[in-house]
């Protein structure tokens, strides 16, 4: 068999069961809850983890907005650019 049709048949495959994936996961995921405990026994310190991992999510989401800056090209000419207001607004419902 050739490494081509052994990726394809194999790309077949788990597209075809790939709902199935979470369910097999499942029992790992409660068992991840045995014996939990949070770090350095502090919840405090778990929220600020929590909020670090969101802030720089945005600050992601952030930059990926800013550098593209231009939008797809589309079939109507009508379509206007985008401006800077427009990053500022989607910026704004971002953070709201």
């Amino acid at each position: 068999m050739k490494v081509v049709e052994h990726f394809t048949r194999a790309g077949d495959v788990l597209f075809r069961w790939r709902s199935y994936l979470p369910l097999l996961l499942l029992p790992l995921f409660v068992a991840s809850f045995i014996g939990f405990h949070y770090p350095y026994d502090s919840h405090a310190f778990d929220l600020a983890w929590e909020i670090g991992c969101f802030v720089l999510s945005m600050a992601g989401l952030a930059v990926r907005m800013f550098t593209a800056r231009e939008p797809t090209p589309s079939a109507s000419p009508f379509t206007p650019p985008a401006s800077k207001l427009s990053h500022i607004a989607m910026l704004f419902l971002l953070f709201v």
